[in-house]
């Protein structure tokens, strides 16, 4: 697997792509972390605006962005995010390298397109060069036909992948959906070491 190169931050490759979103473009391509925590923080785009928006929106300059489909998928002191976490460190993905995220950013959200601005956003100004999707409903906010395990160009040069949720290994009784996450993580981990030595 080759990862693109991250891009400049007024890249126009993926103006097209966010057109189909249906997206304005002008704000995204020139925001900075700080507009989108606060833009996330400020958010009245649906009934869940006034529930707590969880995500701390840190290690800005990450090669990987892990996207789950809610908070609780990916923040590290839940359920969820403990299992996460614990895959992370066994296959040796450093968190050093791993931008932490969510489709909906409120707890409670039950429209993911309401916030999906707010992802194209994130992915914009971290431009990783790898964003992996954790579940069916994670991977379908940035593509229309997600197939686990399969390296799709997004935009601006970022691939996605689409994965299994920590929710899909809890699932699994015979635990092939959390030896083949381990396999990939392990594998994109090795990828980022070989990047770091060369």
């Amino acid at each position: 697997m080759a990862f693109a190169v991250p891009l400049s931050p007024h890249d126009t490759d993926d103006v097209p792509f966010l057109d189909m979103l249906n997206i304005p473009i002008a704000g995204l391509l020139s925001a900075r972390h700080g507009e989108i925590r606060k833009n996330i923080i400020n958010c009245q785009a649906c009934f869940s605006c006034q529930l707590t928006k969880p995500l701390s929106l840190h290690n800005e300059e990450a090669r990987i962005m892990i996207i789950g489909e809610r908070p609780d998928d990916v923040m590290l002191d839940t359920e969820m995010g403990m299992a996460l976490s614990t895959l992370l460190q066994s296959s040796q993905l450093s968190l050093k390298d791993v931008y932490l995220t969510s489709v909906t950013k409120c707890i409670e959200a039950m429209d993911p397109t309401r916030c999906q601005h707010h992802l194209v956003a994130e992915l914009l100004t971290v431009r990783p060069l790898l964003a992996i999707a954790l579940g069916y409903n994670a991977s379908l906010a940035l593509t229309p036909q997600p197939a686990v395990g399969s390296y799709i160009p997004l935009f601006a040069k970022i691939t996605l992948l689409p994965t299994y949720s920590m929710r899909d290994v809890e699932a699994d009784n015979t635990g092939q959906v959390k030896q083949y996450l381990l396999g990939q993580f392990s594998y994109i981990a090795q990828q980022i070491r070989e990047m770091k030595t060369a």
